[in-house]
This record gives C-alpha cells, sequence and structure tokens, in this order.
C-alpha cells in the first residue's frame, strides 16, 4: 500500500514535469517567433540587397553557345532601382521593329514564329541608315527566321544563335561590321 502511495507521487511528479517543461518550449517558441518578426521587421536580417546578389552572380560567369563569356554588368549603385540602373547603363540607342510573324521549316505541321526585336546601335546616323534600309533589313530576317526550325528556336542556345545571327546580317545589309551591337527579344512566341 505505501509503495501504491508513492507511485502515485511519483506519477503526479513526472506529469506535472511534463507539462511545465513543454509549456516552457511553447514559450520559447513563442518569443522566438515574435524576435525573429521584429528583427527582419527593423532591419537586422534583411534580404541581400542587390548589389550583394549581383556580386554573388558575377562569381559565376556565363559562357554561351560560342565560348566567349558574356558581359556583366556592374552591381549598380546602393539604393538605385535597377530598372534605373539598366537605363543608366545602356551604351547605345535601341531601335526598335515591327513585329515578324514567320512560318517555322520543318514537318508537316503549321509551325510560327512571332519575334519583336529592338537593335543597339551606337550613332543616331545608324538609326536613319536602319530606317532607309529597313525594307531590305526586314526582307533580310525574314528569310533568315522561316529557315529555323522549331527545334532550333526553342533551345535557348538556338536563341542566342539567332540573336547572334540577326546581328550578323543587319550589320551586313547597312554594310558596316559593327553598326548593331546587340539583339534584344522583346516577345518571342513560338507554337
Amino acid at each position: 500500500m505505501a509503495e501504491a502511495a508513492v507511485s502515485e507521487e511519483v506519477q503526479g511528479k513526472k506529469g506535472s514535469f511534463g507539462k511545465i517543461l513543454l509549456l516552457g518550449l511553447n514559450g520559447i517558441l513563442f518569443l522566438s517567433g515574435i524576435g525573429f518578426f521584429l528583427l527582419t521587421k527593423f532591419g537586422v536580417f534583411t534580404a541581400p540587397t542587390t548589389a550583394e546578389t549581383q556580386a554573388e552572380t558575377n562569381t559565376q560567369q556565363e559562357m554561351p553557345v560560342n565560348g566567349t563569356p558574356v558581359a556583366q554588368a556592374p552591381p549598380p549603385a546602393q539604393g538605385v532601382p535597377l530598372f534605373q540602373a539598366a537605363v543608366v547603363q545602356g551604351s547605345g540607342i535601341l531601335v526598335e521593329l515591327k513585329p515578324f510573324v514567320v512560318n517555322l521549316r520543318g514537318d508537316h505541321r503549321s509551325r510560327y514564329l512571332r519575334l519583336a526585336l529592338q537593335l543597339e546601335i551606337s550613332t543616331e546616323k545608324l538609326e536613319e541608315d536602319i530606317n532607309k534600309r529597313l525594307p531590305q533589313i526586314r526582307d533580310r530576317l525574314i528569310f533568315l527566321l522561316s529557315s529555323k526550325t522549331f527545334d532550333e528556336v526553342s533551345q535557348m542556345d538556338g536563341k542566342y544563335r539567332l540573336q547572334d545571327e540577326i546581328t550578323q546580317n543587319v550589320n551586313e545589309v547597312l554594310g558596316i561590321a559593327t553598326a548593331v551591337q546587340k539583339t534584344y527579344f522583346t516577345d518571342f512566341i513560338v507554337q
């Protein structure tokens, strides 16, 4: 009988100790959550800035298909939104061409490409030259685009290759090897 009383007393102490331990753990978790919220809200633990993330990505240099490294833009200044930094850092004039819609070469299925692009050039005189030679440029690009297959333009390396080919073809029409510095796709739909 004495043993039964002792075991009930021990069981009661174990139960109350477990409850106290559980209550303490809940309190610690609750306070940790509040502390984390306050620290992130007031800037101690903030997301990395664009300069930090840009510095991390600059350590891994991208390599396109042709093997030459892609030029990396320097990180934007602190507090400057990314879209403003891109506008400030642009070294050329952008000339927008009307969208192209062409049938793709290949199997018996009807596949087409809708492409809108902009050409980066260095001077306004080149912009005038492009406007004068626009029918020849569009003609050359229509033939180039319609010679591509669905598989060629649906892959990432094919898109990079197409950008290079467009730049090269426009430069050939203009007769200046460095007239167009870069081609940018602003709309690219393959179906």
